[in-house]
C-alpha cells in the first residue's frame, strides 16, 4: 500500500510549461506539414468533433487550431488545451515524490504532458558523468532533473 503526505513543500525544480530547447532552435511547424481531419461538427453526434473516427486522432496527431473544421468543439487538442486529469504532488513514504490522480483514469486516457530540457547527445553525456558521480542515471536526452512538468514526479 502506498503511504502518502500531502505536498507540504515541493522538491527544487523549474516549472516549465513546454520543452526547453537548450541546443537548438524548436522547429515550428510549416503550413503543408499540418494533419487536417475530415471531421465536421454535428450537434445531434457527439462523437463527430474528432472522436474516435478522426483520423488525426487515429494517428496520434493532435488538431491544430485554426485549421481543424470542428472548431471550438474538436477533442483532439488535449495537448495545446492542456486538459489533464486532475493530480497532486504528494510525498511517498521511502519512495519520494509521486503524481497521484485526483480522479479516475481510464486505460488509454491521456493524463498529463510531460515536458523537460531537450539536451543534445553530447550534452547528455556530459551530465551523464556528472549524475554518475552522484549515483544518479539519466535515460533519455530529456534531462528530467533540472526541470519540468508534474509528470516528470
Amino acid at each position: 500500500m502506498l503511504m502518502e503526505e500531502e505536498c507540504v513543500e515541493a522538491p527544487s525544480y523549474i516549472h516549465i510549461d513546454s520543452n526547453a530547447f537548450s541546443y537548438r532552435k524548436h522547429k515550428s511547424q510549416t503550413e503543408e506539414d499540418i494533419a487536417v481531419c475530415e471531421c465536421q461538427y454535428d450537434i445531434l453526434d457527439p462523437e463527430s468533433p474528432c472522436g474516435d473516427r478522426c483520423l488525426n486522432l487515429l494517428t496520434n496527431t493532435e488538431c491544430t487550431p485554426g485549421y481543424c473544421r470542428c472548431g471550438v468543439y474538436c477533442k483532439n487538442q488535449r495537448f495545446q488545451k492542456c486538459q489533464y486529469a486532475r493530480t497532486r504532488l504528494v510525498r511517498t513514504g521511502g519512495r519520494g515524490w509521486g503524481l497521484v490522480a485526483d480522479e479516475n483514469i481510464m486505460a488509454g486516457q491521456f493524463v498529463i504532458e510531460y515536458c523537460g530540457e531537450v539536451i543534445s547527445w553530447k550534452e547528455a553525456k556530459r551530465r551523464a558523468q556528472a549524475y554518475e558521480t552522484q549515483c544518479l542515471q539519466i535515460f533519455s536526452r530529456f534531462s528530467y532533473l533540472n526541470c519540468g512538468k508534474l509528470a516528470l514526479f
